[in-house]
C-alpha cells in the first residue's frame, strides 16, 4: 500500500529532497534508489520512460535488470495516465 502523496512530500521536506517526490511513484523505489535515478540524470517519470532499462543498469549502481525493466514500463504507464488525466481536463475546460 502506498502512502498518501502529502505524507511523502512531509517526510521529504525534512530530508531536503522534495526534487525526488516523482521518482517515490515508482514502486520499489525508495529514498535512496530515487536519489541514485535523480543523481544519474532521471529527473523525472518521463526521462526514466524514455529510457531503456539496459541504460538505467549502466548508470545506477546496483540496480538488478528485472527491476529496471519494471521501473521504465511503470514510469511509461505514469506518464501516460497523466497526459490522459491532462487531456480530459483541457476536454472539459474547452467544452
Amino acid at each position: 500500500i502506498q502512502r498518501p502523496k502529502y505524507l511523502r512530500e512531509e517526510k521529504l521536506d525534512h530530508c531536503g529532497a522534495a526534487e525526488l517526490i516523482e521518482l517515490l511513484e515508482l514502486p520499489a523505489v525508495k529514498l535512496g534508489r530515487a536519489r541514485q535515478l535523480y543523481n544519474a540524470g532521471y529527473k523525472d517519470l518521463a526521462s526514466i520512460a524514455k529510457s531503456e532499462p539496459h541504460e538505467l543498469v549502466l548508470t545506477v549502481h546496483h540496480l538488478p535488470l528485472k527491476q529496471a525493466k519494471q521501473i521504465v514500463s511503470v514510469a511509461k504507464l505514469l506518464v501516460l495516465t497523466k497526459v490522459e488525466s491532462l487531456q480530459e481536463e483541457a476536454d472539459m475546460l474547452l467544452q
